[in-house]
């Protein structure tokens, strides 16, 4: 039987990575395919010199379930209709680096389905109104690249203009090589959403250097504008005032550009419904560093932004009292590389009071000189003026705006006040500040104000903080914190103060010799939650830090006994611990951490790559000190207490093993409990040979209360009608009898169990109760035909689901409802089938 079972995992591994990995396909089994859900894959022919019409015979014979096909890079030159045949069911094509220079009329037109195609970086006169034709490409496109065709166009003397595309109406999405144009007429009238003109790198072909207020005014519909790597110097003030349901704005990698505009495009984004915005490397990396002023971002408070990004901007200060026109929604900022230094705005980050998200690392970092020469001119525009007639920036509308925010300091220009307690913005969840070249030799004390902020995840690994002795804090709802690679050799005992914390990330620092004194008892006593502690790369030969000695007398004992291994207990969880690349010595002095080690070893990340050595120098991998640690504790003394704890902790692993399993099979339990006893204490019903159909019901109906409107009104009468005979709990469960029984009695005595999945049914009691009862009974006595038929009524979102039912979904066929009047016809279609069969 063992055997049996381990070649069905060993199967089951092996399918699972097959698909993961992918596999071979296509011609010659020159292709790479791989599964992308139960009903559709992809196949991957990219410069494997395969000719397009064999892929789609291939697709055809094969592969019919083939839906996205990568055939980029294969020299195609023109496609004929005759080579895409067999490709009808394909709805993404990509056709990038083919020498494509002209497009046949029909070539497109066996693709039934096709929605997204690829026709980047080929030879198509796209921008050229005189010989450019678009009646080949398929109505049904929604996503059309076309980016990368610019760059063959010798004589600059053609009447350049971007691509007319009316003939795709149901067009959402488009790439385009940005030229200095505007979008004609015809675009007013086509409803894109996503439109790009950008490079997304140096070297891309966007030729718009200027951005009037005519350039995108056609797109009048668009919400996510991309206009990066375009070699952008200058952007007026009414850029895109008219594009009102304009979201997402990307204008990095214009390193032309610099901050002189930014008071122009946040004037612009009033008028949009701007909620996030890309500012990232529009200077060049090398040169002085930049000042962000009041002025440029004044117009910002008025805007609904929420998401802003000045990534690789050189900033090194920002003008006082400017954070008090940040967008009043703002909550994600990004901040990475740049090169901040001490300013009056570092006092009033207070004034953030809705940020939740800050990213800030890779501050002063050092960038390849060979860059320097594949980029253009330094720019300085700090000389700019600081005026400007925007109504927010007024002296006495900041002071109002600092009012309103608590905690939020308002300097008077000319002034310096003395403000020692710096706040952070109460909202604030996760900080990272790692790799920013931040160096202090000892921290001894950091008050944090406000007491209660809301921080759970701190990063400032990769910084030099070789002495962490005092209190940093508090920071109540603490969860992460990583200090790796932060050359630390001391943590002190009040340091790690959290009542919270569960991830604890210290590896490759100097912590070796710190553990192996007393201190190490105190360093981790004051964390009663952690769950992962990573102490990797740490010199690490003895520790203390996560045993009790003996020789303490009760009082100490009961002090220093909190451990990973009792917070584990306490909290019914597991934790793991990362000890990797130290050297942990082997020795009787040794033997209490030891013994935990070998007990918790599951918990070591990394167990088999650990490396320990004796007192006579010679190195012992994992499997050799697991055979000699029992020579070990014969050699030494040994201690009745240890031998207790560890028959105590033994017994305490059998019995949270021993709960897992009957939680995990909780509901068979449940299941076999209610069959057996029905089958000793219940009815049985007696079975009439000659009948074919045993059971009084076609289906039993689950669904919870807010639904039953749906059920009585639609799902009842359409069966119904359809001679079906249901079983329903208003109308057919029995009173007096306990519901559990009368569930149990209505699986059994029906021949399908109908789920009608709704948000309201997985927060039910009984509605998941039924589920799971159906769910056994079809696993356990009805495995060939089964009785379970899911209806997803609507779109429940993953993590809201049980585990149960959505593993029971991820393998198994369901039934989408929809009120589209084909979709609903093709439901009905299948509910009967599946009712029926």
């Amino acid at each position: 039987m063992i055997v049996l079972v381990l070649r069905l995992f060993l199967l089951c591994v092996c399918v699972i990575v097959h698909y993961a990995n992918g596999f071979k396909c296509g011609p010659d089994n020159k292709c790479e395919c791989k599964q992308i859900n139960k009903m559709s894959s992809e196949m991957n022919c990219e410069a494997t010199h395969v000719k397009l019409k064999d892929m789609c015979d291939s697709i055809s014979q094969k592969h019919n379930d083939i839906t996205i096909l990568n055939a980029g890079r294969n020299n195609i030159g023109i496609p004929k209709a005759n080579d895409t045949t067999g490709c009808r069911n394909v709805s993404s094509l990509n056709l990038k680096y083919n020498q494509i220079s002209h497009l046949e009329k029909d070539v497109f037109s066996p693709f039934a389905n096709l929605v997204r195609l690829d026709l980047s970086d080929n030879l198509l006169p796209l921008l050229n109104t005189s010989l450019a034709d678009f009646s080949a490409l398929p109505k049904s496109l929604t996503a059309l690249r076309l980016t990368g065709n610019f760059r063959t166009y010798e004589n600059w003397s053609f009447d350049f203009n971007y691509p007319n595309l009316t003939c795709l109406q149901n067009l959402k999405i488009v790439y385009f090589d940005g030229i200095q144009k505007d979008f004609g007429e015809e675009y007013k009238h086509m409803d894109l959403w996503n439109v790009s003109v950008g490079s997304k790198g140096l070297f891309g072909s966007c030729r718009l250097k200027e951005i009037f207020g005519s350039t995108f005014r056609m797109l009048q519909s668009v919400r996510f504008l991309d206009v990066s790597s375009c070699l952008l110097e200058v952007i007026h003030k009414d850029a895109f005032q008219h594009l009102s349901q304009l979201e997402i704005l990307d204008l990095s990698i214009n390193r032309r550009l610099g901050f002189s505009p930014l008071i122009n495009i946040s004037y612009s984004l009033q008028f949009t419904n701007i909620k996030v915005l890309n500012y990232s490397h529009v200077y060049t990396t090398f040169g002085l560093g930049t000042i962000l002023l009041k002025r440029d971002i004044c117009y910002f408070r008025n805007t609904s932004l929420r998401e802003l990004a000045l990534d690789g901007n050189r900033m090194q200060i920002i003008e006082a009292n400017a954070l008090l026109l940040t967008p009043k929604q703002l909550e994600v900022i990004h901040i990475h590389e740049n090169k901040f230094s001490f300013g009056l705005f570092l006092l009033q980050l207070a004034c953030l009071n809705n940020i939740v998200y800050v990213y800030a690392s890779h501050q002063n970092i050092v960038h390849p000189p060979i860059n320097f020469f594949a980029e253009p001119l330094p720019k300085n525009d700090n000389n700019r003026s600081r005026e400007s007639d925007c109504p927010f920036m007024t002296e006495s509308n900041l002071q109002l705006i600092a009012k309103s925010i608590p905690g939020c300091s308002y300097f008077t220009p000319g002034k310096r006040k003395l403000i020692l307690k710096a706040r952070i913005p109460k909202k604030v969840k996760t900080v990272s500040f790692a790799d920013s070249n931040i160096a202090y030799t000892d921290l001894s004390e950091i008050k944090i104000r406000p007491k209660d902020n809301s921080i759970e995840e701190l990063d400032f690994s990769n910084n030099n903080f070789h002495y962490l002795s005092g209190f940093i804090g508090p920071f109540p709802n603490l969860k992460k914190l990583s200090l790796s690679r932060c050359y630390c050799s001391y943590l002190g005992p009040k340091f790690l103060n959290s009542s919270s914390i569960e991830n604890l990330q210290l590896d490759r620092n100097y912590l070796g010799k710190s553990l192996s004194h007393d201190i190490a008892k105190t360093m981790f006593e004051n964390v009663d939650t952690l769950k992962i502690l990573n102490l990797s790369t740490n010199r690490i030969t003895t520790t203390l830090a996560f045993t009790t000695s003996t020789q303490f007398d009760t009082y100490t004992k009961r002090k220093y006994s909190k451990s990973l291994t009792e917070n584990s207990r306490r909290l019914k969880t597991d934790f793991s611990v990362d000890l990797r690349n130290n050297t942990i010595e082997y020795s009787c002095d040794n033997k209490n951490f030891l013994t935990w080690l070998v007990e918790h070893k599951k918990h070591f990340i990394g167990f088999d790559e650990m490396t320990f050595v004796n007192r006579n120098g010679k190195h012992l991998n994992a499997k050799e000190f697991l055979n000699q640690v029992n020579h070990l504790n014969s050699d030494c003394i040994s201690h009745t207490l240890e031998i207790a704890l560890s028959s105590t902790s033994a017994a305490i692993a059998l019995t949270i093993v021993l709960i897992a399993v009957l939680y995990k099979n909780r509901w068979k339990i449940r299941y076999w409990y209610y069959m057996t006893r029905r089958k000793h204490f219940g009815y049985q019903r007696l079975n009439n040979e000659n009948e074919e159909d045993q059971y009084m019901y076609d289906a039993f109906i689950s669904y919870a209360d807010e639904d039953g409107e749906f059920i009585r009104e639609d799902i009842m009468p359409k069966l119904e009608e359809n001679g079906m005979k249901l079983c329903v709990h208003q109308r057919d469960f029995l009173p007096g009898i306990p519901i559990a029984d009368n569930i149990v009695d209505a699986i059994q005595n029906s021949r399908k169990t109908l789920v009608v999945i709704s948000r309201p049914f997985i927060k039910g009691k009984w509605c998941m109760y039924e589920f799971n009862m159906a769910r056994m009974e079809t696993m356990n006595k009805r495995p060939e035909a089964g009785c379970l038929v899911v209806v997803l009524l609507e779109v429940v979102p993953a993590r809201d689901m049980p585990l149960e039912l959505l593993e029971w979904i991820k393998v198994h066929s369901y039934i989408e409802y929809t009120n589209d009047v084909e979709g609903g016809l093709l439901f009905w279609d299948k509910l009967m089938a599946a009712v029926r069969n």
